[in-house]
């Protein structure tokens, strides 16, 4: 079961370069389960051994996911489950008779690995990951360090699959990977493993052969000074002395190359940036220019209306004064034939006033009848008067109707006055009166 969920792992999909941010990056899981770091490779195997006897026999230590026998039965690659099952495999099993054959067991290069140098300063350990997860699973990145914990600009990177491996060698050898914005590739190369931690046991060597016995003649010493091997030695430290002075001048040529490289670099980068700037500046003035166009436009196109505006109310202006001093002329001559229609009401009124008074004159017997009719009379007219005032109102303009008044009838003659204060005078004198008036 825990094979296949490492499996599984491996199978995830890639990651995509976009040149996106990448800040703040999470810890990457390490695939501690059958990994490349925990395979075991086994030398001088017997010739009777299966792929059955050797499960059989590296089993008690942990899990086993695949077994390689090479050619001949000559040597296995055996993948456990664990690097430290894998160690104590090889510390148990190395040296251990099987069918009359010496084991051999040590621990596996890492067939998927490769090195990473020319790594920019700022290069972490989840950035090397996140960029190389691109090729296939990473089992492990990892950034070398000094003893401060400072970036050694190199590192290494060990994929689940050969496949990713010899696919990053590839594409970096063919195209410029960055990771970061210093324009600087890395450069990728295989991983020369080094074992430095077992390293070279003297039961691994062939203590028997002739190069062995030669080579062991004589042990450790110092060289004495005047002899042969004196001159030799000086002859040898001379060499490494010319080869370390050769490696620090060609070190510092190419120091002097990379500085002036990166001041190029920096220059390129402002010359960049300066020419970005001017773009967005040319941007930014034909989008103000284009702002400012759209501005006046609209600007003329709100004065247009204004002035549209105006001249409709103007225009609506004329068209009510004119409308009004047309229905003005009209309601004046209304008015006036009114008026005269009233004046001529007003003369027929007083003709029948006439008449009736010369009526009483001659029926000045019949007193109480005459009085009955004086009275009604001006009440008649005066509600003849208010209904003309009524239609003359709603036939006139709103704006130009005269204050509101009640008609009054004509006022009384004289002599009917002076009738109601001396009722009790005689007919005689009042008509005397009348004539005198």
């Amino acid at each position: 079961m825990e094979s296949n969920a490492g499996f599984a792992r491996r199978d995830q999909p890639w990651t995509r370069l976009t040149g996106a941010p990448a800040w703040d990056l999470q810890p990457t899981p390490l695939l501690h389960e059958f990994s490349g770091r925990c395979r075991l490779f086994v030398a001088n195997l017997p010739q009777s051994v299966t792929e059955d006897s050797l499960r059989a026999l590296f089993s008690e230590f942990g899990q086993i996911s695949d077994i390689y026998i090479g050619k001949g039965n000559q040597f296995s690659f055996i993948k456990m489950d664990t690097r430290v099952n894998a160690e104590n495999a090889r510390q148990q099993l190395d040296g251990k008779p099987l069918d009359g054959r010496t084991l051999r067991v040590r621990l596996a290069a890492h067939a998927s690995a490769i090195r990473v140098t020319q790594l920019p300063p700022l290069v972490s350990n989840e950035l090397l990951h996140l960029a190389f997860s691109s090729f296939g699973t990473v089992e492990r990145a990892i950034v070398s360090a000094d003893d401060r914990g400072r970036s050694l600009c190199e590192g290494i990177v060990e994929f689940a699959r050969k496949s990713s491996s010899l696919a990053a060698l590839k594409k970096c050898h063919s195209e410029c990977l960055l990771l970061s914005s210093t324009p600087i590739p890395v450069i990728v190369t295989p991983l020369e493993s080094r074992d430095e931690e077992e390293g070279v046991l003297e039961k691994s060597l062939s203590l028997h052969s002739n190069d062995y016995r030669m080579e062991r003649e004589i042990g450790p010493r110092f060289a004495e000074p005047g002899g042969i091997e004196w001159e030799m030695a000086r002859k040898w430290k001379q060499l490494a002395e010319i080869e370390t002075q050769r490696k620090e001048q060609l070190e510092a040529e190419f120091k002097d190359l990379r500085e002036g490289l990166r001041q190029q670099m920096e220059a390129l980068k402002v010359e960049e940036r300066t020419r970005v700037l001017r773009e967005q500046l040319r941007e930014m003035e034909n989008e103000s220019q284009k702002l400012c166009a759209e501005r006046e436009s609209r600007l003329e196109s709100e004065r247009r209306r204004e002035e549209q505006r105006r001249q409709t109310e103007a225009l609506l202006r004329q068209q009510e004064e004119a409308l009004l001093r047309g229905r003005s002329d009209a309601d004046l001559g209304s008015l006036r034939r009114q008026e005269s229609e009233l004046r001529q009401q007003a003369n027929a009124l007083q003709q029948l006033l006439d008449r009736q008074e010369a009526a009483l004159r001659s029926m000045s017997d019949v007193q109480p009848d005459f009085q009955s009719q004086q009275q009604s009379l001006p009440a008649n007219l005066a509600q003849t008067g208010n209904q003309f005032l009524t239609s003359m109102r709603s036939m006139a303009p709103q704006n130009n109707a005269p204050p509101q008044q009640q008609f009054q009838p004509p006022p009384q003659p004289q002599y009917i006055h002076q009738q109601h204060q001396n009722r009790g005078g005689g007919m005689q004198n009042s008509f005397k009166r009348n004539r005198r008036f």
